[in-house]
């Protein structure tokens, strides 16, 4: 089975995986459900700097198993990461995000435009 070549890989998360979907194929059996899985996961990574409450957001994601903590080679590679908290607004990690298409908020008068988003950032940096 290919959940069991998942499990061979001896990793903590692996074994998390692995217990978790035995649980959800016995509740899909029991209500006769059958669901494919992919053979692999995506783990997320993420970046906590100290300041603004992050011991409570590490300790919040400290509890699921799918977010790794990054190394620090991927700490300074902004594309590697998924989340990062830090109490500053960090302009480089912030250039690295995808800009979403034009759209309007509320009534259609007001208009946010990708380049008028990029302005913003190169203004305060």
């Amino acid at each position: 089975m290919k959940m069991e070549k998942i499990f061979l890989q001896l990793t903590p998360f692996n074994k998390k995986l692995f217990e978790f979907l035995k649980f959800l194929n016995r509740v899909n059996f029991s209500n006769k459900i059958f669901v494919y899985y992919p053979e692999r996961f995506k783990t997320y990574k993420y970046r906590i700097k100290r300041g603004n409450n992050s011991l409570v957001i590490r300790n919040a994601i400290k509890t699921r198993w799918w977010w790794s903590k990054a190394d620090k080679a991927q700490k300074k590679d902004f594309s590697v990461l998924n989340f990062n908290w830090e109490a500053g607004r960090n302009n480089p990690w912030l250039k690295t995000l995808p800009l979403c298409e034009d759209y309007t908020i509320g009534d259609g008068k007001e208009k946010n435009s990708d380049s008028s988003t990029r302005d913003m950032l190169s203004e305060d940096s």
